[in-house]
C-alpha cells in the first residue's frame, strides 16, 4: 500500500485522502477507521506512473509522502531506485502544479545518515549523509534502499537535475530573461516580484516555457525586511537582480540608496538563514567602476571603483543610482567576508536586446529614440548625460549577460567581480548601423553636442573570458546595431514601434 496524506480544512477538521494502488482487502482497515465515513477518500496512484498523483494533490494544503517500494527485488535500479527518486519528484511537481500546498513532508530514514566506512562517529546528527559508493561496494542488506533514499533527498533538496534557485526582480527586463534562461536549463525558479497578484505585470513570466511546472512567484520587496526569507528557503542559489531605478526621484536617499543597500543585505541574511544557498550572484553595474574625475584610464577593469564623493558633488544624471549600487556592492563584500557567504558580482554596462516584458526597457527606449531623432534622444537621457553616454557607450546583449550569470553560478572557481561588456560604441556608429537595417526611418547621422573624436574607454571582460566564458554576440561578428535590433524586433511584435517620421 502507498499512502500520501492530503490535508484540507473541512468541517473544522482534516480531510485525508489516501492514495492506493491496491484492492479492497488492502484498504479495508482504512475504511474502518474513526471518521472514515466522512473524512477520507481513496485515490489510485503509483510511483511508477508519472502524473498519477496530480488529481489527489490538487487543492491540498499539505502532502505527507510516505510511499516507498519495500519488497524483495531482482532489478534494483528499475524496481527500487528509479521509482523512489522519480516518484518523489513527480509528487513534488504535483505540489507545485496545485499551487495550494504549503508544505511537503517526506518520510525518509536514518539509513540516509548512518551508513559509511569506519571510523564511526560518537553520535550522528542531520549533517551526516550515507556514503552511496560504500553501499554499492559493500552491498549490505537493503543497500539499494539506502542508495535510493539518499538520492531522493539530494534530488528533493536540489529541485531535480539542476536545483532550485531564486531570482529577485524577476518581472523586469534582465530578471525575466534570466528566469527564462534558467527554466530552459532545467532549474526550478522562485521568482520574487512586488505583487504576484498583478496579472498584467507577471503574465509574461507565467507564459514562459516550463513555467507551469518549474516556476513559482513569491511576493517580496526591497523595502520590507525579511520579505525574501520564504522565497530563498531551500534554494541552492540566489540571483539578486532587483534594484530601484527611479533616477528622477526627489528623495534619492529613501527611494533609491537605502532600499538598494538595505535590500542586498536583507537578501544576503536570508541566504545565511536558509543554509542551503551555495552561491549568491549579485547583478551590479559598470556604474560601480567607471564614474570618477579625470584623468581617465585607457581601460577599466574590476580593480576600479566609482568615486561616491565625486557623484555627490557633480550630481550628474543617475548619480544616486551610481552611489546606491557602489555602496551596496561594497556592503555585500563586507557581509560576505564576515559571514562566509560565497558571493560573485557581475558588472554589465547598458544591456540591450529583445525583451519579454510588456513595457519598454530603458535600453529599448534609447534604441527607439535613435530611430526618431536627436531631440528625442536628449529628452530621454538628459542633455549633458545623453551626449557623454552616447559618445562613450558600452553595451552587452541581454542573452550574453544572463548566460554569464548562470556560468558564474555553475563554475565554483569563479571568485570576486566580473565585468560583462562586449561592445564599445558611440552614437554615430549606432545610427549608421541602424540606418542600414531600418532604411524606412530617417535616422540622423550627425548629433549636436556629440564630440565624434571621443573614443569609448573599454570596460575589460578579460577576467570573465579567462574563466572560459564566450560571448555569443561578440564584437567580432556583431556590431552595436546588431545587438540593438533585437529590441526593435520585440517592439514590432508587441506593437510598440513608432511610425517612420515620428519625433
Amino acid at each position: 500500500m502507498m499512502e500520501v496524506g492530503r490535508q484540507c480544512l473541512r468541517d473544522g477538521g482534516l480531510r485525508i485522502h489516501r492514495i492506493m494502488a491496491g484492492n479492497a482487502e488492502k484498504v479495508k482497515h482504512l475504511l474502518e477507521l474513526h471518521k472514515a465515513s466522512t473524512h477520507p477518500s481513496l485515490w489510485q496512484a503509483d510511483l511508477n506512473e508519472e502524473g498519477s498523483f496530480d488529481d489527489a494533490i490538487q487543492g491540498c494544503i499539505g502532502v505527507f509522502h510516505v510511499a516507498s517500494p519495500m519488497t524483495t527485488i531482482q532489478d534494483v535500479q528499475n524496481e527500487m531506485i528509479n521509482p523512489k527518486v522519480n516518484g518523489v519528484l513527480d509528487i513534488m511537481r504535483a505540489c507545485t502544479k496545485a499551487k495550494t500546498v504549503k508544505r511537503f513532508i517526506y518520510t525518509s530514514t536514518t539509513g540516509t545518515i548512518t551508513v559509511g566506512p569506519e571510523p564511526l562517529p560518537l553520535e550522528y546528527d542531520e549533517s551526516f549523509w550515507t556514503d552511496v559508493d560504500y553501499c554499492k561496494a559493500q552491498k549490505m542488506t537493503a543497500w539499494y534502499k539506502k542508495i535510493s533514499e539518499y538520492l531522493n533527498l539530494i534530488k528533493m533538496m536540489e529541485g531535480g537535475e539542476k536545483g532550485t534557485v531564486c531570482v529577485t526582480g524577476a518581472s523586469g527586463f534582465i530578471g525575466s530573461w534570466l528566469v527564462m534562461k534558467l527554466l530552459q536549463r532545467g532549474y526550478y525558479v522562485h521568482a520574487t516580484v512586488r505583487d504576484p497578484g498583478n496579472v498584467e505585470k507577471v503574465k509574461h513570466l507565467l507564459e514562459l516555457p516550463k513555467a507551469s511546472t518549474h516556476l513559482s512567484l513569491w511576493r517580496a520587496d526591497l523595502k520590507e525586511e525579511g520579505s525574501f526569507d520564504d522565497a530563498i528557503q531551500g534554494c541552492i542559489g540566489v540571483f539578486h537582480v532587483a534594484s530601484p531605478m527611479d533616477i528622477s526621484t526627489q528623495d534619492a536617499q529613501n527611494e533609491v540608496i537605502d532600499p538598494t543597500v538595505n535590500g542586498v543585505l536583507d537578501i544576503m541574511r536570508a541566504c545565511t538563514k536558509a543554509k542551503t544557498v551555495k552561491r549568491f550572484i549579485y547583478t551590479s553595474t559598470t556604474g560601480t567602476i567607471t564614474v570618477g574625475p579625470e584623468p581617465l584610464p585607457l581601460e577599466y577593469d574590476e580593480s576600479f571603483w566609482t568615486d561616491v564623493d565625486y557623484c555627490k558633488a557633480q550630481k550628474m544624471t543617475a548619480w544616486m543610482y551610481f552611489i546606491a549600487k557602489t555602496t551596496a556592492e561594497k556592503a555585500a563584500w563586507e557581509f560576505a567576508k564576515e559571514k562566509g557567504l560565497d558571493v560573485v558580482t557581475i558588472q554589465p554596462p547598458v544591456v540591450v536586446g529583445p525583451f519579454v516584458t510588456p513595457s519598454l526597457p530603458p535600453s529599448a527606449k534609447l534604441v527607439l529614440a535613435v530611430l526618431t531623432g536627436t531631440s528625442e534622444i536628449l529628452r530621454c537621457l538628459g542633455e549633458e548625460a545623453g551626449c557623454n553616454l552616447l559618445a562613450r557607450g558600452r553595451a552587452v546583449h541581454v542573452d550574453d549577460l544572463c548566460d554569464a550569470h548562470i556560468y558564474l553560478f555553475e563554475h565554483p572557481e569563479a571568485k570576486g567581480r566580473y565585468i560583462c561588456s562586449s561592445h564599445c560604441f558611440n552614437i554615430i556608429e549606432l545610427a549608421r548601423s541602424l540606418s542600414l537595417k531600418y532604411s524606412e526611418y530617417n535616422i540622423p547621422t550627425k548629433f549636436e553636442g556629440v564630440d565624434e573624436s571621443l573614443k569609448p574607454i573599454p570596460c575589460s571582460s578579460r577576467k570573465l573570458l579567462d574563466l572560459g566564458y564566450k560571448f555569443k554576440y561578440n564584437s567580432e561578428e556583431y556590431d552595436i546595431g546588431d545587438l540593438c535590433s533585437g529590441a526593435i524586433e520585440s517592439c514590432k511584435e508587441k506593437g510598440l514601434m513608432p511610425s517612420p517620421g515620428a519625433t
